[in-house]
């Protein structure tokens, strides 16, 4: 069995290529990020919209790579193909479960943004997010309300000293938070 990080390098980091499998919508390039949730995260996954900002966590205090949501599909059999269950010592019910509740994900980056200071401004007591969760729509207000903008809030929070070209990852954030309405903020497991 493999952990969750091995499947994140492998469909989100390195992505797939969408001709080798039936299950995945045709999509016009040779290499696609993917994500899935499991049954217990459908409601959050079910609000998700194209065009949607997502975080991901995978080092103790700090979202390392977000990415923009381009399309969702529930997609058991895909699941099944590219990622094992896995338990990492974990006791969880849904252990056998595949990740059915698939997300297909462009302009994936790696950031750094500490999550201390992000979940304050949030509203969230922990520095770790709960599994795959969503900001509700009340906390989001509040974050654009301080801010101005859901980007500016990322843009914010982001340390650039881990990045070897901030430059290029200003303009690049910009570009993929550049959007006539403020995406929802999600974050997967």
């Amino acid at each position: 069995k493999k952990g969750a990080y091995p499947h994140f390098q492998e469909t989100v980091l390195d992505g797939i290529d969408p001709k080798e499998y039936l299950e995945v919508p045709e999509f016009d390039t040779d290499s696609i990020a993917v994500w899935g949730v499991v049954s217990g995260n459908r409601s959050h996954w079910e609000q998700m919209q194209p065009g949607d900002v997502v975080l991901f966590y995978t080092k103790t205090k700090v979202y390392t790579h977000m990415a923009t949501v381009v399309q969702k599909q529930a997609n058991e059999a895909l699941a099944k193909k590219i990622w094992t269950t896995y338990d990492e010592g974990r006791r969880v019910a849904d252990l056998d479960e595949p990740w059915p509740f698939v997300f297909y994900l462009e302009s994936v980056q790696e950031v750094n943004i500490p999550s201390p200071a992000l979940h304050a401004d949030i509203g969230w007591s922990t520095f770790y997010p709960q599994s795959f969760t969503r900001v509700i729509d009340e906390r989001r207000a509040r974050l654009i309300e301080q801010y101005g903008s859901i980007a500016a809030c990322l843009r914010y929070h982001r340390r650039e000293s881990a990045v070897a070209d901030p430059e290029a990852l200003e303009e690049t954030t910009a570009d993929l938070l550049a959007a006539e309405s403020e995406p929802p903020l999600t974050e997967p497991q």
